[in-house]
């Protein structure tokens, strides 16, 4: 990936916010498959950011964008953006074999007609094409809900727990969903994983209800119902203005299956003593 930063600022949280949406409805597609190029703001409640997603102009085939690629496009430009503190206008060229089979915008609200912003500097997003884009706010086809059964939550603060700067929780959440992007959302979470970097002093972890084995009927623990509770978790935390370590209990048809947790720090293997939990839910 190659970018260009402007000058504008963006507001960061908006940027993040919009970005994980984004990334979450492109994991709910196949991952393999193909996307039309798409614009526009995610969530109406962070109206402050576009982003644009646009094949090249000189694409011989249809416009349309390799879902993988759109999905590590995203995580790659939010994490540039936050390890340089750089949340401004940012254009950026997708690059596969060698070659540009995609351009990522994140800019302010632009509609197609109007490129300048006020104080008369020229924005980097080109017009727009209309034929043939999707808007964001469309829903998109999924290859299957998220996940079987009724999915539910219930998240809670770790008692005593350790503040977390926001960005590990929103980088946290993008990676989870770079993470189990390329398995079928209805694919059984057979074990317990675990996602975090050098670049993020937290971790996320997701693990099976008690830390037992698999269960062998009905409800499962699913990837889909990993993507479930991952989105929801910064709106979560923006709600209650406090991000610090978490934990939730994911049930399925009211049964609980499990369990996700964000610790600050790299990731350590349980001890015995916390094996059947120990964080209350009610």
């Amino acid at each position: 990936m190659r970018v260009v930063y402007g000058e504008d600022p963006l507001p960061a949280t908006a940027v993040f916010m919009n970005a994980i949406e984004l990334c979450a409805q492109y994991v709910e597609l196949d991952f393999l498959g193909r996307t039309g190029e798409r614009h526009g703001i995610v969530l109406p409640e962070y109206p402050q950011v576009q982003i644009a997603l646009l094949a090249p102009a000189t694409a011989t085939r249809r416009k349309t964008i390799k879902v993988r690629l759109a999905i590590w496009a995203l995580y790659g430009a939010l994490l540039d953006m936050t390890l340089n503190n750089k949340f401004r206008e940012n254009e950026w060229e997708i690059i596969w074999d060698k070659e540009v089979v995609a351009s990522l915008f994140f800019t302010l609200p632009l509609d197609a007609d109007s490129l300048k912003t006020a104080n008369g500097t020229a924005r980097l997003i080109p017009p727009l094409p209309q034929k043939d884009l999707i808007e964001i706010s469309e829903p998109v086809p999924a290859r299957v809900n998220s996940g079987t059964g009724h999915f539910d939550w219930k998240p809670v603060f770790v008692p005593n727990g350790k503040i977390l700067p926001a960005k590990s929780v929103f980088l946290l959440t993008m990676g989870t969903l770079k993470a189990i992007a390329p398995n079928a959302l209805t694919d059984k979470v057979l074990g317990p994983f675990h996602v975090g970097s050098d670049a993020i002093d937290a971790n996320l972890q997701a693990y099976l209800q008690n830390r037992r084995t698999p269960r062998t009927s009905p409800p499962y623990f699913q990837f889909g119902h990993v993507l479930a509770a991952a989105r929801r978790i910064p709106a979560w935390m923006l709600a209650r203005r406090k991000f610090a370590e978490f934990f939730c209990s994911v049930e399925v048809s009211t049964r609980p299956v499990g369990a996700m947790l964000i610790e600050k720090g790299h990731f350590r293997p349980p001890s015995i003593e916390e094996f059947g939990g120990n964080i209350s839910t009610s």
